[in-house]
């Protein structure tokens, strides 16, 4: 069965220029997002776990609103 329908074709050739010009970026941006998650979870395991001083506490609290904020404008940034 041939698919006749213009807006099918033109759809179907928009999404794959899209995805032509960017998956490099696409992959970068998903991969720094589990980066940061990685990192998240290690610090805060380290720091409720296995800190003996309340330090690594203190920074994860700091550190987390400024990852969590670059991976959310990286991903804004790459969905324009």
């Amino acid at each position: 069965m041939k698919k006749n329908n213009s807006y099918y074709n033109l759809a179907m050739w928009k999404i794959k220029n899209y995805l032509r010009k960017r998956w490099k970026n696409l992959i970068k941006a998903y991969l720094l997002m589990w980066l940061i998650l990685l990192t998240l979870m290690v610090g805060w395991h380290q720091a409720f776990f296995n800190s003996p001083i309340g330090t690594t506490k203190y920074a994860m609290i700091f550190v987390t609103p400024v990852l969590i904020s670059i991976g959310i404008f990286r991903l804004y940034q790459e969905s324009e």
